[in-house]
């Protein structure tokens, strides 16, 4: 199966399809934290529009998911229901544990730390989605 692994400069997504015998490739604006040669770096537009991608998994920037920017998004606004409803439906995919991301202490680079996916989540979306019998 070939994977386009979107957004993701860690690597730790495409990692875990890669060590399951999956095509997978990252693309992202920033370089790969572990140099790969199976990252590509740049806008994931134009890489989509290529096609050729069985699956393809986005990490959009939390910033216009996360919760915590509702402090700045007065309701009324445009979009304002569509982001809610995003949020809704996130969070009810499964039952969410504190984590401890949160508690990064102010840095240059705190963003790019707590954008790192977790190894057992990027195992866990091969488990769900990198079988044979992905449809």
């Amino acid at each position: 199966m070939r994977v386009l692994v979107a957004c993701e400069a860690s690597g730790v997504v495409r990692r875990a399809f890669r060590e399951q015998g999956q095509d997978a490739w990252s693309c992202d604006l920033l370089p790969a934290d572990d140099g790969s040669r199976y990252h590509i770096e740049g806008d994931c537009v134009p890489v989509l529009a290529e096609g050729g991608f069985d699956l393809v998994i986005m990490h959009p920037s939390c910033q216009f998911l996360a919760v915590s920017g509702n402090a700045h998004y007065a309701r009324g606004k445009p979009g304002y229901p569509k982001r809610i409803e995003a949020i809704e439906w996130t969070m009810a995919l499964w039952e969410l544990t504190p984590s401890g991301q949160n508690k990064l202490g102010p840095s240059p680079d705190r963003w790019r730390k707590r954008s790192e996916t977790y190894a057992g989540v990027g195992a866990a979306m091969v488990h769900q989605w990198g079988g044979e019998d992905v449809t």
